[in-house]
């Protein structure tokens, strides 16, 4: 027995059709011998059903919505039925010839141009390129909208897109023109060499930094156009006019082998900017991350640093001052500073990724000539396990007795900056006179109630007067606290 689906008027399904992964489904249905397709989107609440509706009469290369249909669950859209996808012709070709390829970027390019200002599709992929009226169409107007509308941050992991999302928009920047720009040029490239440039798993990295591999084999122009519509930057990317151009002029056979050499220079240098854009779209990417993970650091800090101010504050007698940069509590004898967090530069040869220092001390000031406590450094780092950040307390300590840093504060064990030289080599395979002088500790969970205790605890010795120096450094075995 026949299955029908309602739309305004009965159709019969045929059965399903094309790629069915996603937010939608494709059935194709017939009705007096006429024979269309209908998408079924999954209806989401928050979602604007009118975002599936565009007005893109008299744009070319368009494949429009016949009809749309609310059933309760659903939104079904009938289309007319195409002759084929891009994606499955690639799935039984592979890479296309260069003519080929010049004929399906200048069909969407046209939509593009005809869209203008009315429109950004938000989803251009091969599943989204149909062969309709004798030319390569674009489809699904409006679907990635009312998507991206209803699921905000999570649109490109529900319908599937991650391969050919412009850098911006993993960044939830506003989708423009170029946003689809950039979008077909991941579908050039795969028509150029069968294979997706930027191939997972992690989309979002490759997009923002890493160039594109190589292209060869095909013209210059053809290859300096696709890299240029894969800049990272948008307003890099070609516009659909300018696209179109350079299409023609690619397309165009030429006899001056001087303008042969200039076109594969022109090849040449835009593999350059690409890699030259990555770079520079890494290091921002980086900086950025870096902005992120200072201030968690800061927020993070109150954490164990709090109960330490509270704490103090209510002792009667102990007195709090505050300078550029640090905390101070004195009380009788003690004096406790607290160095506030900062910022420092990334440092390649360090063992792992240090973002933020502070610092804790508490010694006994009056003490004149010898020991006098001690210096704790706190790192906001990845000491452990890689992108894993925490704050971190350790310290160090000098084995050239008598001599050097430990001489000069009075203090050890000591901290110091991640920058220093001599805190490099303690932190390497090497023997050196600077070395680790306390297990690198994660200050989370039950560490965070320890380090409190400790503190307060060491204070309050400092304050009688009876602090005292470490019978032999290094307090334990730090050896294997860290990544080196």
């Amino acid at each position: 027995m026949p299955e029908f689906i309602q739309l305004e008027e009965n159709w019969t399904v045929i059965g399903p059709i094309g790629d069915q992964a996603g937010m939608s489904s494709v059935i194709e249905v017939e009705r007096d011998g006429a024979r269309a397709v209908v998408k079924k989107v999954k209806k989401i609440a928050g979602g604007n059903r009118d975002l599936l509706v565009e007005d893109l009469r008299g744009c070319r290369n368009i494949v429009p919505f016949d009809e749309t249909y609310d059933a309760g669950s659903e939104l079904l859209l009938r289309m007319p039925k195409a002759e084929g996808s891009l994606n499955q012709l690639l799935k039984e070709r592979g890479a296309l010839a260069e003519s080929e390829v010049i004929a399906v970027l200048t069909d969407v390019a046209t939509a593009l141009l005809d869209m203008g200002s009315l429109v950004v599709h938000r989803d251009i992929k091969p599943q989204n390129i149909l062969r309709y009226q004798d030319a390569w169409c674009l489809a699904d107007f409006g679907i990635a909208r009312y998507i991206e509308e209803a699921t905000a941050t999570v649109t490109y992991k529900r319908h599937a897109s991650e391969p050919w999302t412009a850098p911006e928009r993993w960044m939830l920047q506003r989708a423009t023109v170029k946003s689809d720009v950039y979008s077909l040029g991941v579908v050039a490239y795969q028509l150029v060499t069968g294979e997706l440039p930027f191939p997972g798993p992690d989309f979002h990295d490759q997009h923002r930094n890493s160039p594109p591999p190589p292209l060869t084999g095909i013209s210059p122009l053809l290859r300096s156009l696709i890299l240029t519509m894969l800049s990272k930057a948008p307003e890099s990317r070609p516009n659909p006019t300018d696209i179109l151009k350079r299409l023609a002029e690619a397309g165009r056979k030429v006899s001056s082998s001087a303008l042969n050499q200039l076109r594969e220079l022109a090849g040449e240098s835009a593999e350059r900017k690409a890699r030259k854009d990555a770079k520079a779209a890494e290091a921002k990417t980086k900086k950025e991350r870096r902005q992120i993970l200072s201030e968690s650091a800061a927020y993070l800090i109150a954490e164990w640093m709090d109960p330490i101010v509270e704490a103090l504050e209510s002792i009667p007698g102990v007195k709090k001052t505050s300078s550029m940069g640090e905390l101070n509590f004195s009380f009788e004898q003690a004096l406790l500073t607290f160095k506030k967090p900062a910022e420092v530069k990334a440092n390649d040869e360090l063992p792992f990724d240090v973002v933020s220092v502070g610092a804790l001390t508490v010694e006994m000031p009056s003490v004149t000539d010898r020991w006098a406590g001690r210096s704790h450094s706190l790192w906001y780092c990845d000491a452990q396990q890689p992108g894993e950040y925490y704050w971190y307390e350790t310290a160090f300590h000098s084995m050239s007795f008598g001599g050097g840093y430990a001489k000069r504060y009075r203090l050890e064990p000591y901290s110091r900056d991640p920058q220093d030289r001599d805190t490099l080599l303690a932190l390497q395979r090497v023997m050196h006179t600077e070395q680790v002088a306390v297990s690198f500790t994660a200050l989370v969970g039950q560490e965070v109630e320890d380090f409190v205790e400790r503190w307060l605890r060491r204070f309050a010795q400092a304050a009688e007067g009876r602090l005292s120096q470490p019978m032999q450094l290094p307090e334990g075995s730090p050896a294997g606290s860290w990544r080196n």
